[in-house]
């Protein structure tokens, strides 16, 4: 099955350009990236938080994506003045209608709304342990036995990780 945005010829891009697009998209976070930006665009922040790269790696990817001509900043006035957001250009457009063709937009969407469920869990454990280490059974053998055997049982002894089965 084709899709009918890949039809035609290359028109006029030569092999390296090819190639420095495909060594982009083969770094991690990269193609998120393209699914993330959109026609709105989006500020720098959202990026950082929602990629789950460092600050350096995304200043790095968008230079990247910029070079590439994926995206292209735009200039917005606010409150504080002058901010940028990233918008798609024609050549990121067609990359990123790909990637919602395939599901993988709604993916990436769901994805940034459990990273960012991820401190609520971090915390709760932590005040679990505080609590048991106050209580004194954190290092109980049996109790931790028990959820061993559990763990070992119910999950093929490998967690609750499909892959690890």
């Amino acid at each position: 099955m084709t899709d009918e945005d890949d039809a035609g010829d290359a028109g006029g891009v030569d092999d390296r350009e090819h190639s420095d697009l495909l060594a982009f998209l083969n770094k991690r976070g990269a193609v998120e990236l393209l699914g993330t930006v959109n026609m709105d665009g989006v500020r720098y922040g959202y990026l950082e938080e929602s990629l789950g790269i460092s600050h350096d790696t995304v200043s790095k990817y968008l230079a990247q994506a910029e070079e590439l001509d994926l995206i292209e900043p735009e200039s917005v006035r606010g409150e504080r003045g002058v901010t940028h957001k990233y918008v798609l250009t024609p050549l990121g457009a067609r990359l990123h209608r790909k990637l919602k063709q395939m599901g993988a937009v709604d993916d990436f969407n769901l994805l940034q709304m459990y990273r960012r469920r991820v401190p609520e869990y971090e915390e709760e454990l932590k005040e679990w342990v505080r609590e048991r280490e106050e209580e004194g059974d954190l290092h109980d053998r049996k109790r931790n036995r028990d959820s061993y055997e559990y763990l070992k049982r119910d999950f093929g002894g490998a967690g609750d990780s499909e892959e690890s089965k």
